[in-house]
């Protein structure tokens, strides 16, 4: 049997496990030192690749829960942006005012770092729910459904 080594691949390491099951059929092979010492790299080295699939997973999650808060941020944007291209209304005006605090942040904020862009979220998210703009929320229809949507998809990231 061969020895198995950090650069194993998976058929080499499965190969050694069927040949340690075949053995451990036939023979006692718990007091023999070489087929331990073949069973402990096996067993670390199962661990390490539930750790890194387990990371992976993580990853994936994180990035699905990343992808549904962009969206909910170009909503936002969009939403307002459409709002700013009618004709001149009071409406419009409103909309006009929280297009300036959405124009400090900017749609690059979607292709930041996780990091950074939960710190822009949060902040731009904080500046639209200033008592001052309260009025002006209010007047864009369906745009604080959209911010309650980012809050939550912000929360769920959080929480991931």
């Amino acid at each position: 049997m061969r020895k198995i080594s950090s650069k194993a691949n998976t058929n080499e390491t499965a190969e050694s496990c069927k040949g340690i099951i075949e053995l451990s059929k036939r023979y006692v092979i718990a007091d023999d030192a070489y087929y331990t010492v073949t069973v402990d790299k096996l067993t670390e080295r199962t661990e390490n690749l539930f750790r890194k699939i387990n990371a992976g997973w993580l990853n994936n999650e994180l990035k699905e829960k990343d992808e549904l808060r962009d969206i909910d941020v170009r909503a936002l944007f969009c939403e307002v942006e459409a709002k700013c291209m009618r004709r001149l209304s009071a409406s419009q005006e409103k909309a006009m005012k929280v297009k300036v605090i959405l124009n400090r942040y900017g749609m690059k904020i979607v292709g930041g770092s996780y990091t950074n862009e939960s710190a822009q979220i949060r902040a731009m998210l904080s500046d639209l729910n200033a008592p001052e703009l309260a009025k002006d929320i209010r007047a864009v229809l369906e745009l604080k459904q959209l911010m309650m949507n980012l809050e939550g998809s912000q929360a769920d990231f959080d929480v991931a």
